[in-house]
């Protein structure tokens, strides 16, 4: 798991922003066996005054559609 520079971070979705650090997971074209579970927390983590911790996405950015792709995730509160 390796962040990207700014300057290698695709555009924000329409609408949205990015507040984290993107990450690149790879090498491109891997699999996860078995798959692979990731926890992000944000506890205690200031948010910015217009987001809403319950309305963030995770997702991929597919390079071929040059398009975020929305990731299932479980919403879990403290």
């Amino acid at each position: 798991m390796v962040p990207m520079s700014v300057e290698q971070q695709p555009p924000a979705p329409a609408n949205a922003e990015i507040i984290g650090l993107p990450y690149n997971l790879g090498p491109t074209g891997a699999t996860f066996d078995p798959l692979a579970s990731l926890t992000f927390t944000f506890k205690g983590v200031a948010l910015p005054n217009d987001v809403n911790g319950k309305g963030l996405t995770l997702a991929y950015w597919d390079d071929t559609g040059k398009q975020w792709v929305p990731l299932k995730t479980k919403i879990l509160t403290w």
